[in-house]
């Protein structure tokens, strides 16, 4: 299964989105996890990104305008209870079979190389976890397998 963009699928009720301003010259894609510069524009994670300094998951693709706040990107709110993400599981090798071990652990996220996506990534364990999967979406054994996740709250 190839990789998939991250997407907000549950909250009681609704998904709030939220807007800020774009930062200048940003690429980011729909589904990446954004933080806010030091102007509070948004800008996409790093990959090792603090878990406080995570503010959500970009819902559209930045505009790569060389002006900054020319545009206003929507985005999911990392920081609310009960709100869960669809992503994909894998270690970079897109051939990761979802196990029935990674279900309640904590993992990190990377962004590939290939395509930009961010997936969840099972070698990222202990300070460098940013994210907890709740449950599978796709069937145990899938490669690169979908799950739920929660953000670890700060």
């Amino acid at each position: 299964m190839a990789l998939k963009r991250m997407r907000g699928i549950k909250y009681p009720g609704f998904i709030p989105e939220y807007h800020k301003a774009e930062a200048a010259s940003q690429t980011f894609e729909d589904g990446a996890p954004v933080i806010e510069d030091a102007n509070g524009r948004l800008t996409e994670a790093g990959t090792n990104e603090p878990l406080a300094d995570i503010i959500g998951i970009a819902t559209e693709d930045a505009h790569n305008d060389t002006t900054a706040a020319t545009h206003v990107i929507g985005y999911h709110s990392s920081r609310l209870p009960d709100f869960w993400i669809r992503g994909t599981v894998d270690d970079g090798t897109q051939i990761l079979p979802l196990a029935q071990t990674h279900i309640g652990r904590e993992f990190g996220i990377t962004r590939h190389a290939g395509t930009r996506f961010w997936y969840i990534d099972t070698n990222k364990v202990g300070d460098l976890a940013r994210v907890k999967i709740e449950r599978e979406l796709d069937a145990i054994g899938t490669l690169a397998g979908n799950v739920y996740f929660s953000w670890i709250q700060p």
